[in-house]
């Protein structure tokens, strides 16, 4: 039984790049099977690379060239025609949200995977944990981030502990401008016990 609330993963693509580059993107569906979810909006943008107006007024095209981005793309297609992650549209009141939250700072992705997390009373998964923290903890919406799916996975049974410490050590070491250096056992005291390294800066 996971220790978050048993509802939808709202992804952004943070998450989906981190899992992608250590190849364990499959974790997100053994570990909270059902749940994952991707925005459409978010979809179109970063995985088709359509011409999109998000719920933000203004229009973006975003064409990925980066291999690691085509990679992710590539996998995250396969995932959805598979069903082990859903798709879903924001609501009128979902778009007028991330509209707000976007306009204090947050990046628009980010914005939409909040407020469509807020509406559902779901879960925001992302690895940017700055651009989130405050406002998710402000207004009681469910935090995930890769140390926390890492740990989740582990409690599932999905990995063990020698996988749980080499895939912790490939995230950090690819993310290491953005993650704190942290092992296992750091990882197990702050989810088991609120206790060291805060892992949501």
């Amino acid at each position: 039984m996971s220790r978050l609330v048993d509802s939808d993963v709202f992804v952004d693509t943070s998450i989906l790049v981190t899992l992608t580059r250590v190849s364990r993107l499959d974790l997100l569906w053994k570990t909270y099977p059902g749940r994952p979810t991707i925005p459409g909006p978010l979809l179109r943008l970063e995985i088709t690379g359509s011409n999109l107006r998000l719920p933000l007024g203004k229009r973006i095209t975003r064409k990925k060239t980066n291999p690691l981005w085509l990679d992710m793309a590539k996998r995250v297609t396969k995932a959805i025609e598979s069903g082990y992650i859903k798709t879903a549209e924001p609501t009128h009141i979902e778009e007028t949200l991330a509209l707000t939250v976007a306009q204090k700072g947050m990046h628009p992705g980010e914005a939409i995977v909040y407020a469509m997390a807020f509406n559902r009373n779901a879960i925001c998964c992302s690895s940017d944990m700055r651009a989130l923290l405050k406002t998710c903890v402000s207004n009681r919406v469910p935090l995930l981030g890769v140390f926390g799916i890492v740990y989740d996975s582990l409690a599932e049974n999905v990995i063990d502990d020698s996988e749980a410490e080499s895939l912790l050590e490939a995230i950090v070491s690819s993310e290491e401008d953005r993650l704190p250096n942290v092992g296992l056992p750091e990882v197990k005291d702050w989810f088991d016990r609120q206790t060291g390294k805060p892992l949501f800066d």
